[in-house]
């Protein structure tokens, strides 16, 4: 994962736009522990197409320090789901454990064989999910 993440970042200091999208495809819609290519079709083409967009788009500035969130969430009282990809890098998933062990009433739900963007991968999957925690709210 760590030679994906300086490839990302030896592609970008030579301006390579196309070769990074396609590794920030890898890394983030196939997932680092999922071999290349490993989503396609309409799926790919969506990510490629819009991440192309945010590589080429001029620079917003300065990025400005967040407070911290972390030590906030426990005044969050609105049911919640944190969803995160099996194939997701282990510090994603760490945080989303945080984060569902830190929000009163969340819970966790590992999407098999997703990444970063199970939403993208597995979209009825990720329907039904929403749904039952929408179903809480109507309970």
């Amino acid at each position: 994962m760590a030679s994906l993440s300086a490839s990302i970042e030896e592609a970008g200091a030579r301006g390579d736009v196309e070769r990074v999208n396609a590794l920030e495809a890898h890394l983030w819609l196939d997932g680092p522990r999922g071999p290349e290519g490993r989503v396609g079709g309409a799926v790919r083409a969506l990510f490629l197409e819009m991440n192309g967009i945010a590589l080429r788009a001029p620079s917003p500035g300065a990025e400005r320090e967040s407070p911290p969130a972390l030590p906030r969430l426990g005044a969050l009282r609105v049911p919640t789901r944190v969803v995160c990809g099996e194939l997701d890098r282990p510090h994603f998933q760490e945080l989303c454990a945080l984060l569902a062990r830190t929000l009163p009433g969340a819970d966790l739900r590992m999407m098999p064989g997703c990444a970063h963007l199970p939403n993208l991968e597995q979209p009825r999957l990720f329907e039904t999910l929403v749904r039952e925690l929408l179903g809480r709210l109507e309970a």
